[in-house]
């Protein structure tokens, strides 16, 4: 059975989406409003191309300071890969590996230090 008032019905457009991304100058004014972890996390994922959960997640062994690495494991689609960290975040990194060292040599000497492996190697 025709519909005949269906005929002067028009269909919805899908409305045009422009990503938003900040200029340079926008993203140092971001950077500059943060300190300490959060600042280096914030870095990683501008300066390096990271994900929030891979910058959340990263290993010292997959800090490479001298070769200018980062691995990332387990990464989008399970996936491996490599980037580079971005030369302002050097020394940030450098003292977060310190920090880091020197809150596991508090946890050895105070009989902890242990961690969880995942899936077989545990």
């Amino acid at each position: 059975m025709p519909f005949e008032w269906l005929s002067d019905l028009q269909r919805a457009k899908k409305p045009v989406r422009i990503p938003v991304v900040l200029t340079r100058d926008e993203a140092w004014r971001v950077l500059e409003q943060l300190q300490g972890v959060p600042r280096v996390i914030a870095s990683l994922l501008y300066g390096s191309g990271l994900r929030l959960l891979e910058a959340c997640t990263l290993r010292v062994k997959d800090v490479d300071i001298g070769g200018h690495e980062l691995v990332i494991r387990d990464g989008k689609g399970r996936r491996d890969r490599r980037t580079m960290i971005a030369r302002h975040l050097v020394p940030a990194l450098r003292l977060q590996l310190d920090a880091a060292r020197s809150l596991h040599e508090r946890d050895i000497a105070a009989g902890g230090g242990h961690v969880a492996l995942p899936d077989a190697l545990a």
